[in-house]
């Protein structure tokens, strides 16, 4: 994703999430760090939030945002337009 904007992204993220992460973008092992053996702080700058949103989304139950609040109304925005979506289904 494209843009001149940068925005910060903190997760805090499980074992499964941080491997599939560096499968898919093995640069992003530069910003992890290994807080235990089953949890890693992921703190990066995004120029969009769309990708890591899906990201996010794809795996709620293995990764807790932290300390990016725009980034959380961004999450909280896609859940309501999914919710809508399935009240009129």
């Amino acid at each position: 994703m494209h843009s001149n904007e940068k925005m910060r992204v903190i997760l805090k993220m499980g074992l499964r999430s941080s491997s599939l992460l560096v499968e898919e973008f093995p640069l992003a092992s530069k910003q992890l760090q290994k807080i235990s053996d089953n949890e890693w702080l992921l703190d990066t700058e995004v120029c969009s939030y769309d990708g890591v949103g899906r990201f996010v989304l794809g795996l709620p139950e293995d990764i807790e945002i932290i300390d990016s609040p725009e980034f959380e109304q961004y999450i909280t925005s896609q859940v309501e337009k999914i919710k809508k979506k399935l009240a009129m289904a």
